[in-house]
């Protein structure tokens, strides 16, 4: 008894200093907003099985944002008082969280109120705290699942071999923690797996019968497929610009045709993808009657009423981008003006200008940019392909030389559908590198490159992508392949005469879930010279490897041959070796090269990504050079390893990674390339930074 009565006290005393805190609680809460607490953080302690954030995210009483503080996002951020007993019915709320999703003995243990020491001059907190106090108990995970089908389908399929085909689908959610939402989407599963068999009108309703002490849910999904139906009278409302002609040719489906819901969701995907409109819904059955089919009365006909809205034909962006490792600091910024259907023959017209700087070295910096005009007309002649063409003006710096080169293509994409896209272009470019003191001594030092005071390159270029990726800036699953093919097409007496093969394959698996994915790719390209006397390559299209993009750790284009430049001269330095910059090796390329990587990315918190990678890649003179180093380190693949940091932002996922590549696996013409400058001996690193909007790949 003593100990009961020991046990009561307790209780009245937790009871009593409840009724203290709600009667402080409630007092706040009647106070004007500005005198009411801010809410600085509300947690919930012993949430094991789902973040905090998630949960916190569904209750009524929110907490105020980490940058509130900062003076110049008080606008964007602002402070959350404490809105009357909102957080005592959050406790309803939190527990409702944990019996949808299977945790069926879930108790709430407490939830208080934690006042700040700071009071204003009436006593009371300016900022508090709310703290929930959960224990969540075992999990419950679905142990049977039963398919009911009802109703007379007119014998058209054996109800028998339905209702077995239905349940192969429910049963793949046995043995899984039961949910709510996974209830909601095995149903819609069945629901799209019946109107893909004709059953436009069917219904599905799922049951759960719950077992807390055997921490067991029984499934039943009760179906009624009704008659079997076929589509009827097309509709199209909504079009003001666009012809209706250019719709029907991404129409999957006809009148008379089996009702089938995957043709109503590639319809929809297909008049969506064409760009022009912000709307695409199909509605079976909407705005017109069903009817029953004269000829086949046991059949239902099922109308299609397709709603779009057009997109604004005009559109204004601005656009801007930076990129930063050592050794290259470059940004620009632009404006772009669009058109999507010119004419009203769904051509798309785009004028881009940008402008920007980009600094490299003291002798190597200078304005970059570009004024770029293309168009793209789809469905021409027929849905699957699509015309292009652009002209644009654009000038660049790399290292040891500077670039401007007006440039223009025409070309044709068959796609046989989505994900494959295969191109067909011809490409013709006036291509003028200066200055031309320094690329007469760099030619100098390498005869094969074409770094003339200018050269006309004309080639064409097949392509064929094959693009599975999930999303393509950010991919969290998926596959993505590509090969490049370009042939020069000049006369027989100019100097290019080679063929470049090129190709670049990566894959993306999620571990366990979207926030953990493994990224892998691997690439590369080779150039063959089609006449032995005609050795020239242009230096833009040169195989190059290193830097962002490619192999993290090492400068761009680094990972292959490079001459010395001479600049001055020092009489105590080899002059081969002398400069009057920071870095005097000019990267020149190769004919055969080769990538890749292999990326761990995990997403501790929303928003912010780690990562850790390793890099591999090198170029080489030629074939022969290739076939005599091979493929391992030192001498052959150069490695790197690295990590690093992202944050989604609305602009893009930006990115931040550090790498190096460790002596020990560099080749040593790399470790032994020197330089004298100011009088000291000067050696490349062996790391680097990358500062990027976007992935890596």
């Amino acid at each position: 008894m003593r100990a009961h009565g020991s046990l009561l006290r307790l209780l009245l005393a937790a009871a009593a200093l409840l009724l203290v805190g709600s009667g402080c609680a409630a007092r706040m809460a009647l106070k004007s907003p500005e005198q009411r607490p801010v809410v600085t953080k509300v947690h919930v302690d012993g949430a094991r099985s789902f973040r905090v954030p998630k949960i916190t995210a569904l209750l009524a009483q929110r907490s105020t944002h980490p940058l509130h503080w900062f003076p110049l996002l008080q606008t964007v951020y602002p402070a959350v008082y404490l809105d009357g007993m909102t957080w005592q019915e959050d406790r309803q709320r939190i527990r409702n969280f944990y019996l949808e999703n299977g945790f069926l003995d879930v108790r709430l243990v407490g939830s208080q109120l934690i006042r700040s020491k700071r009071t204003r001059p009436d006593g009371s907190p300016l900022f508090v705290q709310i703290r929930h106090g959960l224990i969540e108990g075992p999990e419950s995970r679905v142990r049977g699942v039963e398919v009911v089908v009802h109703g007379d389908r007119a014998g058209v399929l054996d109800q028998e071999e339905l209702r077995q085909s239905l349940t192969v689908t429910a049963e793949s959610s046995a043995g899984k923690r039961f949910s709510i939402q996974n209830l909601d989407r095995v149903e819609q599963r069945l629901l799209h797996q019946l109107r893909s068999r004709s059953f436009a009108r069917a219904e599905v309703e799922g049951i759960a019968d719950a077992y807390p002490e055997q921490q067991a849910v029984d499934l039943r999904f009760d179906v009624y497929p009704g008659r079997p139906a076929i589509f009827g009278e097309l509709k199209i409302e909504g079009l003001d610009r666009v012809k209706e002609k250019y719709i029907a040719r991404h129409i999957k489906l006809r009148a008379g045709q089996p009702f089938d819901q995957r043709l109503l969701d590639e319809t929809q995907q297909a008049i969506y993808s064409m760009g022009l409109f912000s709307m695409v819904s199909l509605n079976p059955g909407a705005g017109i009657e069903a009817s029953v089919d004269q000829e086949q009365p046991q059949l239902e006909r099922v109308p299609v009423h397709i709603r779009l809205r057009e997109r604004k034909p005009r559109q204004f962006r601005l656009k801007g981008g930076m990129g930063w490792e050592l050794g290259r600091v470059d940004g620009q910024v632009g404006v772009q003006l669009n058109h999507i259907n010119l004419f009203d023959r769904l051509i798309q017209a785009e004028l881009a200008l940008s402008g920007g700087y980009a600094f490299l070295t003291e002798d190597d910096h200078g304005p970059i940019g570009s004024v770029k005009l293309g168009l793209r007309w789809p469905d021409f002649p027929v849905r699957t392909l699509t015309l292009n063409g652009s002209a644009e003006i654009f000038t660049d710096v790399q290292q040891g030389y500077k670039i401007w080169s007006p440039k223009a293509d025409v070309g044709l994409t068959w796609m046989p559908f989505r994900p494959l896209r295969i191109n067909f272009s011809y490409r013709l470019s006036y291509n003028d590198l200066f200055p031309d003191d320094r690329l007469s001594d760099l030619a100098a030092e390498n005869p094969e490159l074409a770094l003339s005071d200018g050269y006309i390159l004309s080639y064409f270029e097949q392509s064929v992508v094959l693009d599975l990726r999930d999303r393509p800036l950010v991919p969290g699953r998926g596959f993505f392949a590509r090969i490049d093919l370009v042939e020069t097409a000049a006369p027989a007496d100019s100097d290019f005469h080679y063929v470049k093969v090129s190709g670049d394959v990566r894959a993306y698996l999620p571990l366990g879930g979207p926030r953990l994915v493994l990224a892998g790719r691997v690439g590369g390209a080779f150039l063959h010279h089609t006449r032995e006397a005609r050795r020239e390559i242009p230096v833009n299209h040169r195989v190059y490897v290193g830097g962002d993009g490619s192999v993290r750790g090492w400068k761009s284009r680094y990972l292959g041959p490079t001459v010395v430049e001479v600049i001055e001269q020092a009489d105590e330095a080899d002059p081969e070796s002398t400069c009057g910059r920071s870095d005097c090796l000019v990267p020149v390329g190769g004919r055969v090269g080769m990538y890749g990587s292999l990326e761990l990315r995990g997403s501790p918190v929303p928003g912010f990504w780690v990562a850790g990678f390793t890099d591999f890649g090198r170029v080489w003179e030629d074939a022969e050079d290739f076939l005599a180093v091979g493929l391992a380190p030192p001498d052959g693949l150069q490695f790197s390893l690295g990590g690093g940091l992202r944050y989604d932002t609305p602009i893009g996922r930006i990115r931040l990674d550090v790498a190096v590549h460790p002596p020990q696996w560099t080749r040593a013409e790399y470790l032994e390339q020197r330089w004298y400058h100011a009088g000291k001996e000067r050696r490349p690193g062996l790391w680097n930074l990358h500062f990027g909007i976007g992935e890596s790949f």
